[in-house]
């Protein structure tokens, strides 16, 4: 009998210890809200040349896109392009964007939810290539984004 108690009272210590531990990783997590951009490239004339990009929001987003997102690609901090939603039939959207450039850069798309009041950064970067078309109509690529954290932006 004591041998059950003592093993269930180390059980119980072992479950608290985890469970504390869980909860400090949960609320070490924070994903702020954010007002909507108004993102826009401020001189467009400074750019030798230009590229285009057809793509969609992975699945995870695809149910909450709406009028009032916002898609934009980046050098850095500064804005390369902005798109432009367009609704290709009942249920399906791309967003359709013009991408200025210098030269070989990386570049990456950036996503505003309205729903959620949440940015997004996409997980993998872009090179630009002049007159390079990165997805068509037929075939857009797949964004991969992920929730900007408190720290990123």
């Amino acid at each position: 009998m004591r041998n059950i108690i003592i093993f269930l009272s180390l059980m119980t210590m072992l479950l608290q210890v985890s469970c504390r531990k869980d909860r400090d990783r949960d609320s070490s997590v924070y994903y702020p809200t954010f007002e909507k951009p108004y993102w826009s490239v401020s001189n467009s004339e400074l750019y030798e040349y230009s590229m285009s990009a057809i793509v969609i929001l992975p699945n995870s987003l695809l149910s909450y896109e709406n009028e009032a997102d916002e898609l934009a690609v980046f050098c850095g901090s500064e804005c390369r392009g902005t798109a432009k939603r367009i609704q290709v039939d009942a249920v399906t959207s791309v967003w359709a964007i013009l991408i200025y450039g210098s030269g070989n850069e990386s570049l990456y798309f950036k996503y505003y939810s309205s729903h959620n009041k949440y940015m997004y950064k996409d997980a993998t970067y872009l090179m630009f290539e002049d007159n390079n078309k990165y997805g068509t109509f037929d075939e857009p690529v797949i964004l991969s984004m992920e929730i900007v954290a408190a720290t990123e932006n």
